[in-house]
């Protein structure tokens, strides 16, 4: 057990029996900070100290009108060298797929690999304050999942969702993705937490 920040942990991917873990992935242990958590100097080195703890993940919020996830994950990954990236979470609302897919593959090329791009609808109370309506939430969680993971394949994505639609065969992807088509996308689904780190 090491200390952060006044509590304890244990290292992280500790090894543990089928039974308790996810489709047999040993448990791993995270932080996850809010978007409130500053200034962002500071919240880096909350990451750092996480690292040197042997945690995982560290995990920022992405909250309208705080600080930016994409900002926060960038400099988090220019002070550590293997603690993951996550964001938690960032949503197709505000911002499109195609970006979402650009953020991500440059943070993963930046960071050498360890990004995990944690997506769902987010706060729809938030996302009013903006005019944003949340219509077809499931859609738009499986069209941008479907659309992000074809992205990071290298294909083309002419798209006709019932969220998204009228992408053209001239969205793709126009650099050379650091891990071939393998991004570890977090989210939610009915009942309960889902990633797909597929290759």
């Amino acid at each position: 057990m090491r200390p952060l920040k006044g509590g304890m942990v244990s290292k992280a991917r500790t090894n543990v029996s089928k039974e308790y873990s996810d489709e047999h992935r040993p448990i791993s242990f995270s932080l996850s900070l809010n978007s409130g958590n500053g200034p962002t100097s500071e919240a880096v080195k909350l990451a750092v100290m996480a690292e040197n703890a042997g945690m995982d993940c560290v995990w920022y919020c992405q909250d309208l009108f705080q600080r930016d996830v994409w900002v926060f994950l960038t400099a988090a990954a220019a002070e550590t060298e293997r603690i993951d990236l996550g964001t938690g979470i960032v949503t197709p609302y505000t911002v499109s797929p195609a970006e979402l897919a650009m953020h991500a593959a440059t943070l993963d090329e930046f960071s050498g690999g360890r990004v995990r791009l944690g997506i769902s609808v987010g706060a729809v109370e938030f996302l009013k304050w903006v005019g944003i309506n949340t219509n077809r939430p499931l859609s738009a969680m499986r069209e941008s999942v479907d659309i992000i993971r074809k992205l990071m394949k290298g294909e083309r994505v002419p798209y006709e969702g019932k969220v998204f639609n009228g992408w053209t065969r001239d969205a793709y992807m126009r650099f050379k993705l650091l891990r071939d088509g393998y991004l570890s996308i977090w989210g939610l689904r009915v009942g309960g937490c889902w990633s797909s780190p597929e290759r």
